[in-house]
């Protein structure tokens, strides 16, 4: 039986490692971007909408670079 049987489809550690890290980071860097910009700004609607950005932002730089980690080894 092959590795690939024995795994079922799911995705290898790594990958949950990764994704579970990119998740963390984005949804700090979001809070943070949102309370800070709702404090500068007053408008928790800019704020709301500035941690969206970040954190989608950096969900996709941080698997981004951990998938280019990956690829050099």
């Amino acid at each position: 039986m092959s590795r690939n049987d024995q795994d079922a489809g799911q995705l290898p550690v790594r990958w949950g490692v990764i994704l579970s890290m990119a998740v963390f980071a984005a949804v700090v860097c979001g809070v943070a971007s949102a309370i800070g910009t709702a404090a500068v700004t007053g408008d928790h609607v800019a704020g709301a909408a500035a941690g969206v950005v970040a954190a989608v932002g950096t969900f996709f730089g941080v698997m981004t670079k951990m998938n280019q980690a990956l690829a050099r080894r």
